[in-house]
Order: structure tokens, then C-alpha cells, then sequence
């Protein structure tokens, strides 16, 4: 009964860790999960452009070399090396270069796709602040409020997708082990299973699994 209690205390705890990792903020101890694909640099989008791609493009819309690179700029140092890796960043285009055409809106210069992934495929640098820690939680007040904000990247499909699908394992909201220790938040919380759960789903996996009384 001991190694029972111990096991039954350890999960509880790890519940409420897990807990506290998506609904507090994040601070000098709790911290986003880091990981390589979370690159805080959008070079990538740059070096996937390409000139011959746009070539037809731009001369329709009349864009020459001068309206993205900066020419004009002058480096006098003796260091050939530096001024070399200086005009090489002198000459490359900020982000605005690319939104004037490839942002969402009717003043763009043209109707060039406004998807982020078309050029970026490390969204990370892209976040707002407020959804590295605990936004999947959070979110829903911010949605209702100022949905607009959320169009400005995302598609109402995407919302419709994660919101009306049910009675799937799904790992971008629980963690793999989430089915070993679900039993606690299903207990404390059940409304909340059931806006992506229904009844009946919980109740054929139990009796698959031969869980009795637990509904």
C-alpha cells in the first residue's frame, strides 16, 4: 500500500508541475522548454530567397535593385575582411523589403502569398511575447476580445481544426504520458475533457482496457 500512495503522491505532483508550466508565466524559474528548432534568427527566410523567382515579378511591378539593397551606404576601414562582411550586411534587405509585398492587405505592392511559411520555416522568432508560456491555455480570452490579432497570422480553418476535432490522440496538447496520470485533472476537471472529449469515448477506452467504475 505504501509504493501505492508514493506512486499515487508522485503523480499528483507531476500534475501539478505540468500545470504550472502551462498556466503560469514564465520567470527566473519557470522557463519556456527550450529546443534547436526554437532559432531566434530569421536567416533562414533570407538565404531561401530567390532573385530568378521573382524576376518577372519585380519587373512588372517596376522594383529595382536600389528599392530592396542599400547602395549608398560607404565603408572605410583598412581591415579588408571587416569591410567585406560589413557591405555584405550593408547590402542585405530588412524584413520590409519582403512585407511590402508578402504581408496580408490591400497596400501591398503585390499579390504575393501572405502565408509566414511560404519563406520562414522556423516560426519561433515570429511569436509574440505572450505565447511562450502557457498561451495554448490562455488564448481563449485573448481570441474572443481581439480575434483579429489572431488572423494576422493564423486562418479561421486552423482554429476550426484544432476545436472541432475530437476523440483523437493528439500530442500538441497533452504530453505522451499524459494517459498513465489523466485520471487526476479528468477527476478534479471533467467539463474540460469534454470540449475536445466526448462521454462516450472515455467510457469505450476504459472498457477496453478493462477500467471499471471510473465514470
Amino acid at each position: 500500500m505504501k509504493h501505492v500512495a508514493r506512486i499515487g503522491t508522485a503523480m499528483v505532483l507531476c500534475t501539478v508541475l505540468a500545470a504550472c508550466r502551462e498556466v503560469l508565466p514564465a520567470n527566473a524559474w519557470l522557463q519556456p522548454r527550450h529546443s534547436p528548432l526554437r532559432n531566434p534568427s530569421t536567416a533562414e527566410a533570407r538565404r531561401s530567397f530567390d532573385h530568378a523567382g521573382h524576376r518577372k515579378t519585380f519587373a512588372e511591378q517596376g522594383v529595382a535593385c536600389v528599392d530592396c539593397h542599400q547602395f549608398s551606404l560607404r565603408i572605410e576601414s583598412e581591415d579588408s575582411d571587416l569591410a567585406r562582411s560589413l557591405s555584405t550586411l550593408a547590402l542585405r534587405p530588412g524584413a520590409e523589403a519582403c512585407h511590402t509585398c508578402h504581408l496580408p492587405g490591400i497596400e501591398r505592392v503585390a499579390n504575393a502569398p501572405s502565408r509566414c511559411l511560404v519563406c520562414h520555416r522556423n516560426l519561433w522568432p515570429l511569436l509574440p511575447e505572450d505565447h511562450h508560456a502557457g498561451w495554448v491555455r490562455a488564448h481563449a480570452m485573448i481570441a474572443r476580445t481581439d480575434s483579429a490579432s489572431c488572423e494576422d497570422c493564423h486562418r479561421q480553418q486552423e482554429c476550426v481544426n484544432c476545436h472541432a476535432r475530437r476523440d483523437t490522440i493528439d500530442t500538441q496538447v497533452h504530453e505522451r504520458s499524459f494517459r498513465f496520470f489523466h485520471s487526476v485533472e479528468a477527476r478534479a476537471n471533467p467539463a474540460e475533457c469534454g470540449s475536445c472529449h466526448r462521454a462516450d469515448y472515455c467510457i469505450a477506452c476504459h472498457e477496453q482496457a478493462g477500467v471499471e467504475g471510473a465514470w
